[in-house]
């Protein structure tokens, strides 16, 4: 397993569990996230935000495990 590094790479990371899903979103989902932002509460983007970073933190401790 490769590990990606840096803002977000969490969201691209294969973790080789094949119970979990990649969140890694194409263009069109993108595009759709960026466009919807600014609609969604500053609560709900908060709560979003955490845990993205969250999940970055996770997948630079899972990569740091693995070197």
């Amino acid at each position: 397993m490769e590990c990606a590094t840096g803002r977000g790479s969490a969201l691209g990371v294969e973790t080789g569990d094949a119970n979990r899903q990649s969140m890694a979103l194409g263009h069109e989902e993108l595009a759709e996230v960026i466009t919807a932002w600014p609609l969604i509460s500053a609560d709900l983007r908060q709560a979003i935000l955490v845990i993205v970073r969250s999940a970055d933190v996770i997948a630079e401790a899972s990569c740091a495990a693995t070197e």
